[in-house]
């Protein structure tokens, strides 16, 4: 038996809602993979930042380079697409259950 007690939540420590089939596939994402999935997941529907590899580091505590091992975990599996988002800058969606060529058929 397990009785789950939730922190305790407010305007600066809100809770995250995310889809449960998409948390269940994420979690079968390598470690750092899955930490980085969750810190994009965290955010509400098309809300657009900079990605700080410092912060995400940070958070996630995860060196640099297994930073950049997650990014392109994420873009191989499909979490990750390269478009442009503004004035022909290149940026990428998030999608948080992947976009598989496959699956999408």
């Amino acid at each position: 038996m397990i009785r789950v007690v939730k922190a305790k939540s407010n305007a600066d420590n809100p809770y995250s809602i995310f889809n449960y089939a998409a948390l269940q596939k994420a979690m079968k994402l390598p470690n750092a993979a899955f930490k980085l999935w969750t810190y994009l997941a965290a955010n509400k529907d098309g809300y657009e930042f900079g990605l700080s590899r410092t912060k995400v580091c940070e958070v996630c505590n995860i060196a640099k380079n297994t930073y950049l091992n997650a990014v392109n975990t994420l873009i191989e599996k499909g979490y990750l697409v390269q478009v442009e988002l503004r004035l022909n800058l290149p940026g990428y969606l998030f999608i948080e259950d992947g976009y598989s060529r496959e699956e999408n058929k």
